[in-house]
């Protein structure tokens, strides 16, 4: 019965063996990549992994890989991409969901060395400046962006012309989108909204705008308390609870406002390139799209944000990933999420956006608009809305309450951000403080501890041994 048992044990090992094949076995270098789970996506990513594959086994007969993609869904991310990076079990490229946390962290791989090697510089200035700067820590490159969007004042062009109003144009500032957003609100006799003017967005966007910054350039101090600050918040708090064009947080509780713009129950919306992504599919929505209006203070800046790759610094083969990382940025690439509507092309000039700006599928000169203000580009979660030397979550929690109580119809704007900037310079010194050395006393009573518990130890250790002899 033993050597039954044995048998098939090792008529199973065999079975196993002719199934499971190891890297070292077969000489192949497994390549795993994971992105948010989205299924229109997964599909194109999944064959930009089988794509490289056969071209790199193709130009690399002696030195094959297997490439394999393993989407995450979106709400599990983070949470599993940090549990992995504990357990060292992540994938060779993933899209990095904190960058700056990361980098500190150790978990990126400095590519620095990849660009050099494998002569991508010149590759990598196509890039906008500003998304590879978002990516370089202390003159070192941890990433790379793989799409673009910027944001832009998308309208409909049936609730304008239901009023007989110009469209939105090149030249309109904040006190045009405000007398706009006027007209094209709708009360009922009981004040209940019909129609939204404006669906303005998150508040940190419009400091930004108008050229308030969170951080200085270090991201050492806070500088949220400022003029132009202030101006902003009032302007953006005054649209919701002065001038009632836009929803108030307890109008939003029963329908949002993006629902509103596909619903033609708004006439405006300030909102990043991937709302086109879904508007393009309303077959009863005229929207169109125009430049974000100058704010108080004449700015009108390309408000960038975008997807971040990066690759596991314990990857067993950095060339390779850094190799399929850059093919994952390729023109080609981002192209199909620029057709889906989710991107504009992540190459800067003319000719790397020409076939975007002549897109047949909208009005001529339209897509301009996505492009306007890169002379003045702000990186959403870049350095004047963040600090490096914190992490994403522990300051948007900050900002979180502080957008709670902004959010009141009488809040006090300059006690809320005295108290804002009060307490992000207390996490920068918290988590920035050297750790503290122990005193005098405690250091004598550690030593105290350690030597009384040894001879403790030793004691009884004497006592076991003269009990055992006699």
């Amino acid at each position: 019965m033993r050597y039954l048992a044995l048998a098939l044990i090792a008529l199973l090992v065999v079975c196993l063996a002719l199934f499971v094949r190891t890297e070292a076995g077969t000489h192949v270098k497994r390549i795993s990549y994971t992105m948010y789970k989205y299924e229109l996506y997964d599909v194109f990513r999944r064959q930009s992994g089988v794509d490289f594959e056969k071209a790199w086994n193709g130009a690399h007969p002696d030195d094959p890989i297997s490439v394999r993609y393993e989407p995450i869904s979106g709400a599990n991310y983070s949470v599993k991409l940090n549990a992995e990076a504990v357990a060292g079990t992540m994938q060779d490229i993933f899209i990095v969901p904190d960058f700056q946390e990361y980098v500190r962290r150790g978990v990126l791989l400095d590519l620095t060395p990849y660009v050099e090697k494998q002569k991508a510089q010149d590759y990598l200035a196509e890039i906008y400046p500003a998304q590879i700067d978002f990516h370089t820590v202390n003159g070192r490159l941890y990433g790379l962006p793989y799409n673009l969007n910027t944001r832009v004042l998308y309208y409909n062009r049936t609730l304008f012309d239901r009023d007989e109003m110009a469209y939105p144009t090149a030249d309109w500032t904040w006190d045009d989108l405000l007398e706009a957003a006027k007209k094209l609100t709708k009360r009922d006799s009981h004040g209940r909204l019909i129609q939204q003017g404006l669906v303005a967005g998150d508040a940190e966007f419009w400091v930004l705008w108008n050229g308030g910054r969170y951080w200085n350039e270090a991201g050492t101090r806070s500088t949220i308390n400022s003029p132009a600050t202030r101006e902003a918040l009032q302007f953006y708090h005054d649209l919701e609870f002065k001038y009632h064009v836009c929803p108030t947080p307890t109008e939003l509780r029963d329908i949002s406002g993006d629902v509103n713009f596909q619903n033609n129950r708004a006439a405006m919306l300030v909102g990043d390139r991937w709302w086109t992504a879904i508007f393009k599919n309303l077959s009863d929505v005229n929207w169109a799209v125009a430049p974000l209006p100058k704010s108080f203070a004449g700015r009108r800046p390309a408000y960038m944000s975008f997807i971040s790759l990066g690759i596991n610094s314990k990857s067993r083969h950095p060339e390779v990933a850094f190799a399929f990382l850059l093919r994952l940025t390729q023109p080609d690439q981002v192209k199909f999420l620029v057709d889906v509507g989710d991107s504009i092309p992540i190459r800067h000039g003319r000719e790397a956006n020409a076939e975007f700006l002549a897109d047949p599928t909208r009005p001529p000169g339209e897509n301009e608009a996505y492009l306007a203000g890169m002379d003045d580009p702000i990186v959403y979660w870049g350095h004047h809305s963040h600090s490096r030397h914190l992490s994403v979550e522990e300051q948007s929690h900050i900002i979180r309450r502080f957008n709670e109580d902004f959010s009141r119809p009488n809040a006090d704007i300059d006690a809320l951000l005295g108290r804002l900037e009060r307490e992000l310079d207390q996490l920068y010194a918290e988590r920035t403080a050297p750790p503290k050395r122990p005193s005098l006393l405690a250091f004598m009573l550690g030593v105290a501890a350690v030597v009384g518990g040894a001879a403790f130890a030793l004691g009884l250790r004497a006592r076991v041994v003269r009990q055992a002899d006699g």
